[in-house]
């Protein structure tokens, strides 16, 4: 290691001499109104300045720049496009002198590109590399794989936020499983306590007797709005008044979507919002009835965190993360991923019990705080760089209580 990176960490966390640089390396930044880029957001916004200086590289694509200019640290899009032009490449290669140019302490990387070229870059640069992941890989293609497990001598540690991610990571790419920890998602708890729930049944002009199901989540074929169209039909026909709200962006699917749904008969009882601000779409949310998690593949939902926290009852796939956050038929009901027919059925069992809907909320709410403490997840973060940059060597374990 280069001096200049150990200095900054000094020997301890509690003997930071000065600043340490910390350089997020990304592929893209679509949205802060959730998932990744959200969470890496809020991790920025909640680093000691005292202690750490962050810089954000993103290579290839900014959604815009109302987003770039809520990103709380100084930030650099390389505009690179698809990772088989030239452009990548040159991108790939101002990062790296652009890491060299900052001197930074620590090289944190986020979403597999960047992740796979994170090792040679912090190598390159003479500093440790940590890196996230957020799902359990289902966008992995096998060369991608291969290039995460060649750079694993030269990754110091893995940043999962759920057990089933860190399982995965194990298991799939090789990793020792004390060099993978578990830092769960930031909650904006202050943020969640401030929401004022939105009149669902008016604004949709619906009947009172309806009860409203909320699906957060973009409109991708991992996502399972499909499943939850269908579910939904099936439900109705018990004679339960549902209505599905969908809140989400990625619309190539919208159409698809409102056919699968009028070939049902149910077109009059699905409403598709499409993409929402922050705060008003956790209105749409704190005003529904249920939340429906209908994933085929899920890291660890920072949208069932949120409704849970909202007060709201959870179905949700036995998937991943999912597991780890209901506590079945207490705070809300896992059924079988890809099974309408289940899915059906806990609509039905919540729909018709109100008073079983209000208990799971509560005590889906009581649940999530205990899992997500205030500032937990930037509190781990903090003691993982700490460790790192303590070590000239790397540490020989990451093993964290």
């Amino acid at each position: 290691m280069q001096e200049h990176d150990r200095d900054a960490a000094g020997t301890g966390a509690a003997d930071l001499r000065r600043t340490a640089t910390v350089v997020y390396l990304m592929d893209q930044f679509y949205d802060d109104n959730g998932g990744t880029e959200g969470q890496l957001v809020q991790l920025i916004a909640g680093l000691d300045r005292d202690r750490f200086r962050p810089r954000l590289s993103i290579l290839y694509r900014l959604s815009d720049f109302d987003h770039a200019a809520r990103i709380p640290c100084p930030t650099r899009c390389h505009d690179a496009g698809s990772l088989r032009r030239p452009a990548y490449w040159r991108a790939l290669a101002a990062a790296a002198a652009e890491l060299r140019r900052q001197r930074p302490a620590l090289l944190h990387t986020v979403f597999p590109e960047s992740a796979a070229a994170g090792p040679w870059l912090a190598r390159l640069a003479g500093v440790p590399h940590v890196t996230w992941r957020r799902d359990l890989g289902y966008t992995l293609t096998p060369a991608k794989r291969r290039l995460l497990r060649l750079g694993r001598r030269w990754t110091d540690c893995w940043v999962a936020n759920s057990e089933a991610v860190r399982e995965s990571i194990v298991r799939r790419e090789g990793m020792r499983p004390d060099q993978v920890v578990v830092a769960r998602n930031t909650v904006d708890f202050a943020g969640l306590a401030g929401i004022r729930p939105f009149d669902v049944r008016t604004e949709l002009n619906l009947p009172a007797a309806v009860v409203t199901i909320v699906l957060p989540a973009n409109l991708r074929p991992v996502k399972g709005g499909d499943l939850a169209i269908e579910a939904l039909a099936l439900a109705r026909r018990d004679g339960v008044p549902l209505h599905l709200v969908s809140i989400g962006g990625h619309t190539k699917l919208l159409d698809s979507f409102r056919r699968l749904a009028a070939g049902l008969g149910v077109a009059d009882a699905v409403t598709f919002l499409g993409h929402r601000p922050r705060e008003e779409l956790l209105g749409w949310v704190r005003g529904c009835d249920i939340a429906l998690n209908a994933s085929r593949s899920e890291g660890y939902s920072n949208s069932n965190v949120e409704c849970m926290l909202l007060g709201l009852p959870l179905i949700a796939t036995a998937v991943g993360g999912n597991r780890e956050q209901v506590d079945q038929g207490v705070t809300g009901l896992l059924v079988a991923p890809d099974d309408p027919a289940a899915m059906a059925q806990a609509m039905v069992a919540l729909g018709r019990d109100r008073e079983r809907r209000l208990a799971m909320g509560a005590a889906a709410a009581l649940r999530m705080r205990h899992l997500h403490g205030a500032n937990d997840a930037v509190a781990r973060h903090e003691a993982i760089y700490a460790r790192l940059l303590a070590s000239p060597r790397g540490p020989a374990s990451m093993d964290m209580p």
